[in-house]
């Protein structure tokens, strides 16, 4: 999962930055180096953040947790 959050990242070109200001628009403080430290596995991602990154990247919790990647719209078209 930790370099699964890297891949996200850099494949939307953040920084961690840049998630790290999302993240407090959001109303949730993620320092960068806590996003660094999510991202190489030396803190766990809680919950909440979870759910911010799929929004932010556009994907399913699960793909993020496992390698499924649905994007939230397919999600959405599927319960049509």
């Amino acid at each position: 999962m930790m370099n699964r959050l890297r891949e996200l990242r850099q494949e939307n070109h953040y920084s961690l930055a840049n998630v790290s200001r999302y993240a407090t628009s959001k109303g949730l403080k993620m320092s960068t180096s806590s996003l660094s430290n999510m991202e190489t596995g030396v803190t766990s991602v809680r919950d909440v953040h979870l759910v911010l990154l799929a929004e932010l990247y556009g994907v399913s919790v699960d793909y993020i947790l496992k390698n499924e990647k649905e994007s939230l719209d397919d999600e959405e078209d599927e319960r049509i």
